[in-house]
């Protein structure tokens, strides 16, 4: 390994790059450098400015900016990506603008309340129409290492040590970091702290209990598959999934753990957002960057190991590596159980150890939120999750059992029904009509209804459509 020195601030998602893409060419063309460049010059007092380096990630563009004898860092959002989201939009541009400040708000927390090393923020603008750059954007400091992912996989056993003794400071500091309810922190202009309700609580509520969020989210992902959906063979085994995982909620996550409040959490605690020096001999933690979707979270949901010792669910087996990484992050998990017990007892010292049990029993929550939150990755790791919960031997296609056992209820039993009839009369729709009036998939309910009805004299009276129909249209009627 080398200790060259650099630095980043990229995304979360991504790793840096200095390649160019449409996006990020798009990026720069749309935001006015010059008025950056000009704005931070006059901020910091410098007589010369010029741009260095590019780098990008998923959601963000970084440019260094050399000021006199000083470099700093310029971060922009992306531009958005014309094939996933469109164009831009105000909708979209206010979302960067409210990103940005949640990122804002958390870093200065953080570098006001706790002794975590984050990057300094020299100058922020949340306004993008100010001096016509036509995005937000943020100043930070830069802050010397490599990102540890670039290190960590070839490690010595005692380096590592060294920095998972740091990263459980860091962890044991952001627990202490608590507020009264769950979801992002914002700052006023007049210097207060607050949560608001997440992006991902489409009800726009703050809660103040995981279980109590976490059921809101089953309940409306398991709206959405009856809804957006309709006739989709799949149905039946996703919302029996998801019904099953709702059914996890109660028992893998503590309320009680939160009884002093909801800790802070930068979005996911990642090699990628983690700079180190001195690598090849007693590698030290420079700064945890890219604060991007910091929220106040459950302890239970907080209390779950950084993914750099956790199984990468996409590893091929095939792979001779791969086995020695497993072995490896057995090994790694159990490090980290003992050196957060020990750091726990010996910062509360009269407190029992409750961090540090929730993380020795974290892999049943962490497969739940895993498959709950993500569809793709929910195809992969559910097996892990059903063996999770019944053991070893439990087969890939239990949930046949479980949907026909009274496990499931009646209510879902009902459910299924339903389903397995709209994917009949969707058939009949599609076999009429064509594939292109009736898709296999992405028809929402609401959508099928209005392309049946406008259909209406193409279908057999004697067929299942139109009884489904007239069965839909009672149900609407008034009083009903």
């Amino acid at each position: 390994m080398t200790s060259t020195t650099t630095t980043t601030t990229t995304t979360s998602s991504s790793s840096s790059s200095s390649r160019s893409s449409p996006l990020v060419d798009a990026t720069v063309e749309a935001v006015n450098w010059e008025a950056i460049l000009r704005t931070v010059r006059n901020k910091v007092g410098a007589t010369a400015a010029r741009w260095g380096q590019q780098e990008s990630g998923g959601f963000n563009l970084v440019r260094f900016l050399h000021l006199d004898d000083q470099e700093v860092v310029v971060r922009v959002p992306l531009y958005p990506d014309p094939e996933t989201t469109g164009p831009m939009t105000p909708e979209i541009m206010n979302q960067n603008v409210r990103n940005m400040a949640n990122m804002l708000a958390s870093m200065e927390y953080v570098a006001t309340y706790s002794n975590i090393p984050v990057p300094r923020i020299i100058y922020s603008c949340l306004d993008p129409e100010l001096d016509n750059v036509r995005f937000p954007y943020v100043v930070m400091s830069k802050v010397d290492g490599v990102l540890l992912c670039t290190v960590w996989d070839e490690m010595p056993d005692d380096q590592r040590k060294i920095v998972l003794r740091q990263v459980i400071d860091i962890l044991l500091e952001l627990s202490t970091l608590r507020f009264d309810k769950i979801g992002s922190l914002f700052r006023t202009d007049e210097g207060s702290w607050h949560i608001e309700p997440s992006d991902s609580e489409a009800d726009g509520v703050t809660y103040t209990s995981g279980i109590a969020k976490a059921l809101a989210a089953a309940n409306a992902r398991l709206q959405e598959i009856e809804n957006d959906q309709y006739g989709a063979v799949h149905n039946v085994n996703d919302y029996t999934r998801h019904w099953f995982m709702r059914s996890l909620i109660p028992s893998l996550y503590d309320n009680s753990l939160d009884a002093k409040g909801f800790p802070l959490l930068r979005g996911d605690f990642r090699s990628q957002n983690i700079l180190v020096v001195d690598v090849e001999s007693h590698p030290r933690i420079t700064a945890i960057i890219d604060w991007d979707n910091a929220q106040a979270v459950c302890t239970s949901s907080f209390a779950q190991y950084p993914l750099f010792i956790v199984d990468n669910p996409l590893w091929d087996d095939t792979d001779d590596k791969v086995a020695r990484l497993r072995q490896r992050n057995v090994q790694d998990q159990a490090t980290f159980n003992r050196l957060l017990e020990e750091a726990e007892r010996k910062k509360f010292p009269d407190s029992a150890p409750c961090l540090s049990r929730a993380y020795a029993k974290c892999e049943g929550l962490y497969l739940l939120e895993q498959c709950m939150h993500d569809s793709y990755m929910c195809n992969i790791l559910f097996p892990a999750l059903v063996r999770h919960v019944f053991g070893a031997d439990a087969g890939d296609k239990w949930w046949k059992n479980y949907r026909d056992s009274r496990l499931g209820g009646n209510l879902l039993r009902d459910v299924v029904k339903k389903f397995e009839k709209e994917a009949e009369v969707a058939a009949e729709a599609r076999e009429v009509l064509g594939h292109d009036k009736v898709p296999v998939t992405g028809l929402s309910r609401k959508d099928f209804i209005e392309v049946a009805r406008k259909h209406e004299k193409d279908f057999l009276a004697e067929g299942k459509v139109l009884p489904w129909l007239n069965k839909v249209a009672a149900e609407l009627q008034p009083g009903r």
